[in-house]
């Protein structure tokens, strides 16, 4: 009995059937979600679901050794609009390359693309062809 229970537990917890965590599930209407590729922890996110706003997990090193913040990325041509008290935005990470960190405005379409610049990150605005 401890043998079957032991292959049944190597099973379930084999890689074939684990999938790693990359985003959180918010509950209805929460306000902020974080989310992370599967390629790399440089990649994690917080998002204010409500304004667009995106902070990049950083990591550093102070007098007091290493420290972990978030760091605002700036999202380029992002439009005014009024504020919502709902859900609105969504950032999608690929699993293929990190090139494939998209953020959608989910009412209006508009999407921008994480891109990495010489003198910081940011969410650079995507251009749709007709």
């Amino acid at each position: 009995m401890i043998l079957s229970f032991l292959v049944l537990a190597g099973l379930v917890w084999g890689q074939e059937g684990w999938t790693p965590h990359v985003t959180s599930t918010p509950i209805s209407g929460a306000r902020f979600e974080i989310v992370q590729s599967e390629l790399a922890a440089k990649f994690t996110f917080k998002l204010d679901r409500y304004t667009g706003q995106v902070w990049q997990l950083v990591t550093g090193k102070s007098e007091s050794g290493d420290e972990t913040n978030w760091q605002e990325t700036p999202v380029q041509g992002a439009p005014n609009f009024a504020p919502t008290n709902t859900p609105r935005f969504q950032i999608f990470t690929s699993g293929l390359a990190g090139r494939f960190t998209l953020l959608l405005d989910t009412r209006t379409g508009l999407s921008w693309v994480f891109t990495t610049f010489s003198d910081g990150n940011a969410w650079k605005p995507m251009q749709t062809f007709k």
